[in-house]
């Protein structure tokens, strides 16, 4: 057992030592291995820069998105969040801190990749969800947040005529 240790050791110690002196190429150095002559390659197509989202936001939300991210934000949200993003959630009011409001200024403000991160990679006492949710579904919960902060957040003056017939009836 020994022996096998010390062999192992061994040969990655020679195998390091090989690789800290092989040949390498500067970025735009000429190079006769690729057809294109150059060291310098693009990036496999769909390649996806570390840090960056794996799916990029929709241009506009479909209803069915909408309706989808309903859905996922009441199940994986509204436990601390509550049903309409005031952080008043059932775990909140069973003594859990309080996550803050999505209706405050600042989130109001935020951006929709600010909501993604948050929902991806978590913040404060949020967990990530990305082994929970898709990116695709990220994207819904993010449209449904902004629905919620719409909804909860418009003021009378913006309102229409017959809008603001319905409030008052």
């Amino acid at each position: 057992m020994f022996r096998a240790s010390l062999l192992f050791i061994l040969l990655f110690i020679c195998g390091c030592d090989n690789m800290a002196h092989q040949s390498r190429l500067d970025t735009y150095e000429k190079s006769e291995f690729f057809p294109n002559k150059t060291s310098l390659q693009a990036p496999v197509e769909g390649t996806v820069e570390y840090g960056q989202t794996q799916a990029a936001k929709p241009q506009a939300w479909t209803n069915a998105q909408m309706q989808k991210g309903q859905e996922l934000f009441r199940i994986y949200c509204t436990p601390c969040h509550g049903v309409l993003g005031a952080g008043e959630g059932p775990v909140v009011q069973r003594g859990f801190p309080a996550p803050p409001t999505l209706h405050s200024e600042r989130l109001r403000e935020a951006t929709d990749s600010h909501f993604y991160s948050v929902i991806t990679h978590g913040a404060g006492r949020m967990g990530s969800y990305a082994d929970r949710l898709t990116p695709q579904e990220r994207w819904a919960v993010v449209a449904h947040v902004r629905a919620l902060q719409l909804s909860q957040n418009v003021s009378f003056d913006s309102l229409t005529e017959s809008e603001r017939e319905g409030l008052e009836g």
